[in-house]
């Protein structure tokens, strides 16, 4: 079953959150686009010091240029999927090949912490989980916002 959230939104009824991904990474990559080097800015920490490096880039692009089990935790806030303002880098989640990648870089017994939206943060932990993430628990951050 299909979210209708999910249809409305994007236009598309049959297509799940994964199916839309991969329907847009083959359209970018059939038009030429080399999904492995769009930010050049990427290759480079933005900031280091002995026990941080920080990258200013497209986590794709961060993460593929990353050796296996290099990093102790991520921290990230990654787009929620709620089409913000009508900006495209919103329109979905961050889906499996995201999740596979920060697996892949993790050290083990490394640590996740990807914030989501209120209403998308399942599209989020199921990536994660599929990707195969232990997911013991959750912490939600409830608050009243007007906006958006």
């Amino acid at each position: 079953m299909t979210d209708p959230t999910w249809e409305s939104h994007m236009g598309v009824p049959s297509a799940t959150p994964y199916e839309r991904t991969n329907e847009l990474t083959e359209k970018v990559v059939a038009m030429g686009g080399d999904l492995s080097g769009r930010n050049a800015r990427a290759k480079e920490p933005f900031y280091s010091d002995d026990s941080v490096k920080l990258f200013h880039g497209d986590c794709l692009d961060v993460l593929a240029q990353m050796p296996d089990n290099s990093v102790d935790a991520l921290v990230t806030d990654p787009p929620y999927g709620l089409g913000f303002m009508g900006k495209a880098w919103d329109d979905l989640p961050p889906g499996l090949p995201w999740a596979q990648q920060c697996l892949r870089v993790l050290k083990p017994g490394g640590h996740l912490l990807a914030f989501g939206g209120t209403r998308t943060w399942h599209r989020l932990a199921l990536a994660v989980g599929d990707a195969g993430f232990a997911v013991p628990d959750s912490i939600a951050w409830l608050y009243v916002s007007g906006f958006p």
